[in-house]
């Protein structure tokens, strides 16, 4: 596993805290003996893991609502639209007792560094608006999200803000 360094770290705290101060259930991927969190496509043929998360929260015990997956502030365009399709091609998580938990159309949370972002100045931020847009069209979307509720980018000092507006 990749050692996690101390903004991931910090960031994924900080959404764990407001989680639980809202009393929602959720796995973290430092949780479960440090294994990561794996979504899987499952069909009759069997699974096949196409992504990971950070968080996973619950609607109820077997049903996932919300992905929170923590990128920072190097986060590509390429990566975001990536994230996103892996994403929304997966329909289940497996717990380590081998347990299985529906996907039906969780919201994606993809969690950036507000400060490296703003450092980078507004064309960096510029960028990451547009793909949010583009990932947000219904019309003509520039990845396929069926099984998704949608994708929301957001800074880590506007993640509570905008999770408790949802």
């Amino acid at each position: 596993m990749v050692e996690e360094g101390e903004w991931h770290r910090q960031t994924r705290e900080k959404i764990m805290t407001f989680l639980q101060s809202k009393n929602l259930k959720f796995l973290h991927d430092h949780g479960e003996g440090g294994r990561p969190l794996r979504l899987f496509k499952t069909d009759d043929s069997g699974k096949v893991h196409l992504s990971d998360a950070d968080i996973l929260v619950f609607g109820d015990d077997v049903t996932i609502v919300h992905i929170v997956e923590v990128m920072g502030g190097n986060t590509t365009p390429k990566s975001m639209v990536g994230i996103a399709g892996a994403t929304a091609l997966c329909n289940a998580f497996v717990d380590s007792d081998g347990n299985r938990h529906s996907l039906r159309k969780p919201m994606l949370w993809i969690v950036l560094d507000s400060k490296k972002v703003r450092d980078k100045g507004p064309r960096k931020h510029d960028r990451m608006e547009s793909i949010l847009r583009e990932l947000q069209r219904f019309d003509k979307p520039l990845v396929r999200l069926d099984n998704l509720a949608g994708v929301r980018i957001c800074y880590d000092d506007t993640f509570e803000r905008e999770y408790s507006a949802f």
